[in-house]
Formats: structure tokens, C-alpha cells, sequence
């Protein structure tokens, strides 16, 4: 199951073309570089047309994605050894748009724990995010190699789609 994951994932959105967001209006891009703070916990994200992705306006279940965050966060604090508690806190930040944050939690659980497959999943899916095929393609295959020869597994889905 993973594995056909990572190779649907892989497969769509290096071969999609379409925009998955509104392209950013001038008062969007004005406002998100006027705002340190914003800036900083979303970083632009260019889609393959050229045209700047932000994030909707409000977050859909904005808050409830924040909750999720902050006892995600909660979590690994109170186990720090526990990979899955950091790749909760990776993936819940990328459920916010904050990609390079989810980027950065996911390369420190690879330092920590270099064979586990899911952090080089994850982050490969927000390379894919931010448009950094190269770097997706590297973590996807890391991935594939270290799950060589397991069993598949079903990956809970943190935010349900409806």
C-alpha cells in the first residue's frame, strides 16, 4: 500500500499541470510580505504555470488544524523517542501550509532515525509541495529502498477529506 502511494503520488502531481490554488491576487502577496510573521510560517510556494499558491483565506478547520498541532506538539514532548510522534507534528504543519516547517521536523526525524521510510515519504510529498521535484524524487526512492521487501501498511489519513 505504500509503496503504490508513493508511486501514485509520485507519478500525479509530477505529471499535473494544473494549479491546485487560486493564483495570489497583488493584496494577498502584499499582505504575506508585510507580515513577518506570516512570511516566515508559509513560505511561497510557485506552481509549474508560474503563478504564487497561497494558502485559502481562512484555512479551511483552521483552528481545529491548530488544536491537532499543538497536541501533536504536546505528544512528542512527552516522548521524544517515539518517530511517529514526530511525524504527527510534520504532518500536522503541513496541514497548516507550513511546508518548510514540515520539511525541517522531517529531516531532523531522518537525522534521528535515518531507516525510517516514513519521514523520507513525508518530506518527499513537501518537496512535491513546493514544486522541489528533484529533492521528492530522491526522498520517494530513499523510501521505496527501505520499504523494499515489507509489508504494505495502511497510513492513517490526519485530515479526513470529506
Amino acid at each position: 500500500m505504500i509503496r503504490t502511494t508513493l508511486i501514485t503520488t509520485l507519478v500525479a502531481l509530477l505529471c499535473a499541470c494544473q494549479d491546485n490554488a487560486a493564483p495570489a491576487t497583488p493584496d494577498q502577496v502584499e499582505a504575506s510580505t508585510n507580515a513577518p510573521a506570516a512570511a516566515a510560517a508559509i513560505a511561497p510556494v510557485v506552481s509549474l504555470s508560474g503563478k504564487s499558491l497561497l494558502p485559502p483565506d481562512p484555512i479551511p478547520n483552521q483552528s481545529k488544524l491548530q488544536d491537532d498541532l499543538t497536541s501533536a506538539r504536546a505528544t512528542l514532548e512527552a516522548n521524544p523517542e517515539d518517530p511517529e510522534a514526530m511525524i504527527w507534528v510534520g504532518r500536522r504543519l503541513g496541514y497548516l501550509w507550513r511546508y518548510q516547517e514540515a520539511i525541517d521536523v522531517f529531516s531532523k526525524g531522518i537525522e534521528k532515525w535515518p531507516d525510517n521510510a516514513k519521514f523520507y515519504r513525508h518530506r518527499g510529498h513537501r518537496y512535491l509541495t513546493v514544486r522541489d521535484f528533484p529533492r521528492a524524487l530522491t526522498d520517494f526512492q530513499k523510501a521505496a529502498a527501505l520499504i523494499e521487501g515489507k509489508p504494505d501498511e495502511i497510513e492513517p489519513d490526519g485530515a479526513p477529506n470529506p
